[in-house]
């Protein structure tokens, strides 16, 4: 096989990869629920030296806070809260998204810091608990299949080999909450996500 060696190589490795990730959501206070783990996936592609498009998905599920570990203040913002809100009910969120990322990269060396920016949508799926104070309260269950979504922040990426690099970023999420889950209007949460990124097929440009 003959090798053209007038061929242009691109200044930037320009190969499709997938980057599955665990995630860590610092949720946010409206939800009633503790912090929590998850997973997800992204597909990208370098569109140039200095910017790559992303589809990225994720799952979360986020537990009923026990309210026995609350502070005294944290105690008093919820009855404050229910009482400008009404009763919001105690239980289980499940939260998955998808939206399209643009990541801005610094350089494209050993070490690649980026900003990061996002759209898309995300679904709540609460489950109330089975509590005397929810029955008394009046509790639903509720789903927000299709609240709007945005989400920025920023992060790393280091290559480790022609195919591996390791990948950290860390965010913070809008969710619109359209259906007005436990009587909020929205919901802010902070997630930070490490995992790698995998290059589909050969051809690579070494870091530099």
């Amino acid at each position: 096989m003959e090798y053209r060696t007038d061929q242009v190589l691109p200044s930037f490795d320009d190969r499709w990869y997938i980057a599955p990730f665990a995630a860590y959501t610092w949720a946010d206070q409206g939800r009633g629920t503790d912090d929590g783990v998850g997973y997800g996936l992204s597909v990208g592609k370098p569109i140039n030296e200095w910017f790559n498009l992303e589809l990225r998905g994720t799952f979360t599920k986020l537990v009923s806070e026990n309210l026995q570990e609350l502070s005294e203040s944290e105690l008093n913002e919820l009855a404050n809260a229910e009482r400008t809100r009404g009763y919001q009910g105690t239980g289980d969120f499940e939260v998955g998204d998808l939206a399209i990322d643009g990541l801005f990269f610094f350089n494209r060396g050993k070490v690649q810091p980026f900003l990061l920016g996002g759209l898309g949508v995300i679904s709540d799926d609460f489950s109330c608990d089975r509590t005397e104070a929810n029955t008394v309260g009046g509790c639903e269950n509720a789903s927000s299949k299709l609240s709007f979504m945005a989400g920025a922040g920023a992060g790393v990426l280091v290559p480790v080999s022609e195919y591996v690099s390791l990948r950290v970023d860390g965010r913070y999420r809008y969710d619109d909450n359209s259906a007005d889950i436990r009587n909020e209007s929205d919901f802010g949460d902070w997630i930070v996500t490490a995992g790698v990124s995998i290059a589909i097929g050969t051809g690579g440009r070494p870091s530099r």
